[in-house]
């Protein structure tokens, strides 16, 4: 099977690196994942014949969505690049914090987990080196587990105006490979969904693979037909979903990290004014920024299992 190079193994730079980057504001207006996710997760690893001794996540951030999980295990260890993440999210109880890449998880003992987990993170890995290393470190039969939202939430409905001004607006804000400088496409990801579809779990390090779906968008390209994997296709609109005013998705826009760190020029203008006219426009059909909106983001989940 081919896949398009536009899909990179290299890792992206993530905006999270800086400084300055709002670590509360980002947890306080991220969308909470459900609690439907977490049982599809423990029913997953409930087949396999390991204990739930031990836990990593990569890519944990502030711990946020760790801490929703992490009483399932004696020990989770969270791993993230950012120094943010031990000066402001301290170990506690069974949590143990550790600054460094997902890809050197060198600190665990071969076979020593049961699980690892990353949530809206394993798009930013260099996925020749994660998964090596991740099943050095799973035991026989542990779980491998990664999620995440898509960017782009459905807005009323798939194909309402105002999903369509939303994706017009990430459009015209995340680099896309025609507006990036000639031999710079190098790491770029088309998009954080298209993405997991391209994850490939090889035996024999893996097996029994799960792609699961929730709320998929109408225009998601086919999918990638693998021969021993499991696809399971949820179409709740409920089921990551939540009321919100327009200027709290305003809000939920400045949690994209890359949107405001790394403005481009498209089409002979600033991306900064495409912005304005949708939240112009998005106002407009709803009443002002108070106007309500009735919000869901599909969701996808990738399981496999150590081998």
């Amino acid at each position: 099977m081919q896949v398009s190079n536009i899909f990179s193994n290299q890792p992206v730079k993530t905006g999270f690196e800086g400084e300055d980057f709002d670590w509360k504001h980002y947890d306080e207006h991220r969308p909470i994942f459900p609690k439907e996710l977490f049982d599809t997760l423990f029913d997953y690893h409930a087949l396999s014949p390991t204990i739930r001794g031990a836990a990593v996540d990569c890519g944990c951030g502030s711990t946020q969505v760790t801490r929703r999980w992490a009483n399932q295990f004696a020990t989770v260890h969270a791993v993230d690049p950012n120094a943010y993440t031990e000066s402001h999210a301290p170990s506690s109880g069974n949590l143990v914090l550790h600054q460094g890449p997902a890809e050197d998880l060198s600190f665990l003992d071969n076979g020593s987990m049961d699980m690892i987990v990353s949530s809206c993170a394993a798009h930013y890995f260099d996925r020749a080196a994660f998964l090596p290393e991740a099943a050095r470190v799973l035991k026989c039969e542990g779980t491998l587990a990664i999620w995440s939202l898509a960017p782009i939430p459905h807005i009323g409905s798939r194909d309402s105006m105002a999903t369509r001004i939303f994706k017009n607006l990430l459009q015209h804000c995340i680099p896309y490979p025609d507006t990036l400088p000639k031999g710079k496409t190098q790491g770029f990801r088309l998009g954080i969904t298209e993405d997991y579809d391209c994850w490939e779990f090889l035996p024999p390090m893996f097996g029994d693979v799960r792609r699961i779906w929730w709320n998929r968008p109408q225009d998601y390209p086919p999918a990638i037909e693998r021969e021993n994997e499991e696809r399971i296709f949820d179409e709740n609109p409920e089921f990551m979903s939540k009321n919100m005013k327009v200027n709290e998705l305003r809000q939920y826009q400045h949690t994209l990290c890359n949107l405001e760190r790394e403005w481009i020029v498209r089409e002979g203008r600033p991306a900064a004014a495409y912005v304005q006219e949708a939240w112009n426009a998005l106002e407009a059909e709803f009443g002002g920024p108070t106007g309500i909106l009735q919000v869901s983001w599909p969701c996808f989940m990738v399981l496999a299992r150590r081998k």
